[in-house]
């Protein structure tokens, strides 16, 4: 098996706080960042950089790659 491991990271800008549900916003950036069928994303961490706006935060939003490169599955193109 030939593995590759690597970070890529996200900035969040979310605008009103109140109307974003924030759980099922990381779960589409995660899911968005695979570039093969087989890789897998996780999050590895969550920051948040600071306020943007009174009701607005920044984040940064750091994920871990893995990919088996002997079996990729077919290249994702959203």
């Amino acid at each position: 098996m030939n593995i590759e491991n690597f970070q890529t990271n996200v900035e969040l800008d979310v605008a009103n706080w109140d109307n974003t549900n924030i759980a099922e916003t990381i779960d589409e950036i995660v899911h968005f960042s695979r570039n093969y069928e087989n890789e897998v994303v996780t999050v590895h961490q969550i920051v948040n950089i600071g306020n943007v706006t009174k009701a607005g935060h920044r984040f940064l939003i750091i994920l871990n790659h893995t990919r088996d490169l002997d079996n990729v599955g077919e290249e994702l193109d959203f």
